[in-house]
C-alpha cells in the first residue's frame, strides 16, 4: 500500500513539475525572443532553449498524462485531452498577460498599438472559448464501471449512473451521473463530422 501512495506521489509531482517547465519555458521565450521597444540585443540561444524546455515539457507532460499502469479497460477520452485541458489554456493565458504587460507599459515596438489591442481582444475571446477545457476529465470504462480523472485524482462510478450525454461545445461532450458531471473530449479521429456522434460517445449513451 505504502508503494502505491509513493507511486502516486511521484507521478504527481512529476505532472507539476512538466506544467511548471512549460509554463517557465514559454516566458523564457516570449521575453528573450520578442523585439521589445528600447531592448538591447540579447542572444536568441536562450529564447530558442526556451521554446525548446517548453515543447520537450509539454510532450513529456502528455506522455506521463495517459499512462494509465496496469489499469486497463477501455478509453473513452481522446489522448490529447491533457493539450486542450493544460498546455493550450496556459499558453492562450500567459499570451494575453504578456501582451497586456505590453500595453500597459507601452514596452510594445513601433509606434502603432492598435495591432496589439486587436490581439488583446482575440486572446480574450480564445480565453472565453477555451473556458470548457478547465472542465475536462480523462474517462474510461471497465468491469461495469466509469473511471473519471482530472490527472492528479481519480473516482469510479456505476455505469448505472449515467443519465444523459450530450454535445456540450463543438467537439466537447457532457456526461452527467446521478450527482455530478464530466467535460471530455472524445477520440478526435472520431470527431471529424460535427454531425455525427463519435463512437466511444455512443457507448455511453447505450449505458443509459
Amino acid at each position: 500500500m505504502g508503494l502505491v501512495i509513493y507511486k502516486y506521489i511521484i507521478m504527481k509531482q512529476k505532472k507539476i513539475i512538466s506544467l511548471a517547465f512549460y509554463f517557465v519555458g514559454i516566458a523564457i521565450s516570449l521575453i528573450l525572443l520578442f523585439p521589445f521597444a528600447g531592448k538591447t540585443q540579447i542572444s536568441n540561444t536562450f529564447g530558442i532553449f526556451g521554446l525548446v524546455v517548453s515543447a520537450t515539457s509539454l510532450i513529456y507532460g502528455i506522455i506521463i498524462m495517459n499512462d494509465r499502469g496496469n489499469k486497463g479497460g477501455t478509453r473513452i477520452t481522446s489522448k490529447l485531452t491533457p493539450l486542450y485541458k493544460f498546455y493550450i489554456p496556459m499558453l492562450v493565458i500567459e499570451l494575453f498577460l504578456f501582451n497586456t504587460i505590453l500595453l500597459i507599459f507601452n514596452f510594445y515596438p513601433g509606434d502603432d498599438i492598435s495591432v496589439f489591442l486587436a490581439v488583446e481582444v482575440l486572446l480574450m475571446l480564445w480565453a472565453l472559448l477555451l473556458f470548457p477545457c478547465f472542465k475536462l476529465s480523462q474517462m474510461d470504462l471497465k468491469d461495469g464501471r466509469i473511471i473519471a480523472h482530472n490527472y492528479f485524482n481519480s473516482n469510479e462510478y456505476s455505469e448505472k449512473e449515467v443519465k444523459k450525454v450530450h454535445r456540450f461545445f463543438l467537439f466537447f461532450f457532457k456526461v452527467k451521473l446521478n450527482k455530478i458531471s464530466f467535460v471530455i473530449l472524445p477520440k478526435l479521429s472520431e470527431s471529424i463530422n460535427l454531425f455525427l456522434t463519435p463512437k466511444s460517445i455512443q457507448m455511453l449513451k447505450n449505458l443509459i
